[in-house]
């Protein structure tokens, strides 16, 4: 059986976006990461998050602000925040300094774990362990953080989440 896994995209758009409509731009943006359509943008970079370790870490998510407005889904400050799990998100330059936190801060607890990590699952029954490879975790860990640190403002440059 193939694990599920979660991508995580660099992209870059080929044309500089006119400022003001961020609601359609990512329209757009997901539209083209979940067509295959690259029209808009180029993929710079992916990375896949097996699905056990998205599960152990998705509430951080949370933290994270997006420039995505969703009138029914805001907090006081008209942001964003969180990730859908099985749905398409766009971080921009507004998200680098949580999302970087973030990433180094699970680098760094990864670092101390054993060479096989075991994650429980969400139904905490032993049976639903998954044991995860402490390498891969950390490499893909690495990578992502590698596009955070992409992420600049007036850059048409995107991480964009794609979920189950």
């Amino acid at each position: 059986m193939i694990p599920y896994h979660h991508d995580f995209y660099l992209i870059e758009l080929r044309e500089k976006p006119l400022l003001g409509d961020s609601i359609e731009l990512h329209r757009q943006i997901r539209y083209c990461i979940e067509n295959d359509d690259s029209t808009l943008l180029s993929v710079l970079g992916k990375v896949h998050i097996h699905d056990h370790l998205m599960e152990y870490l998705y509430s951080s998510f949370y933290w994270v602000p997006l420039d995505y407005r969703d009138e029914n889904d805001v907090d006081q400050f008209g942001m964003k925040k969180g990730i859908s799990y099985s749905g398409c998100e766009v971080f921009s330059a507004t998200a680098c300094q949580a999302l970087n936190s973030l990433v180094s801060g699970w680098i760094s607890i990864f670092s101390v774990a054993p060479k096989k990590i075991r994650l429980m699952s969400t139904y905490g029954r032993k049976e639903s362990d998954h044991l995860l490879d402490k390498t891969e975790v950390i490499g893909m860990l690495k990578q992502l953080l590698s596009f955070v640190d992409r992420l600049e403002v007036g850059d048409p440059i995107y991480l964009v989440y794609s979920g189950l």
